[in-house]
């Protein structure tokens, strides 16, 4: 297994995870393009990406750091934005993973 991490949205092997993904959801989007475009938009947004050796998907999470502010304090807070692990490899601990990963990120 491998796990690729992910800034950039246009990175083809994210990208058909993200549309099996909507694509299970029963999700139609009609410029993939433009919705890839748009998360590239959004500073702070990464994501890791797990896969076979064998090139097959195993899922990702889609993550952003933030920062809570008010008067008296400032705290940095992580937000996971999609999280998504395909059928085959539910229940394997896989989705557990994918959160330690983003949670040793932020």
């Amino acid at each position: 297994m491998k796990d690729y991490f992910i800034t950039d949205f246009s990175n083809l092997l994210f990208q058909a995870a993200f549309k099996e993904y909507f694509s299970e959801l029963g999700v139609n989007v009609k410029d993939w393009d433009g919705l890839f475009r748009e998360m590239n938009e959004d500073e702070g947004t990464a994501a890791f990406l797990r896969m076979e050796e064998n090139g097959s998907v195993i899922g990702f999470i889609q993550f952003q750091k933030g920062e809570m502010k008010h008067w008296f304090f400032s705290e940095s807070i992580g937000f996971i934005r999609e999280f998504w692990v395909s059928a085959k490899f539910r229940g394997q601990g896989q989705g557990t993973g994918l959160l330690e990963l983003a949670e040793n990120y932020f």
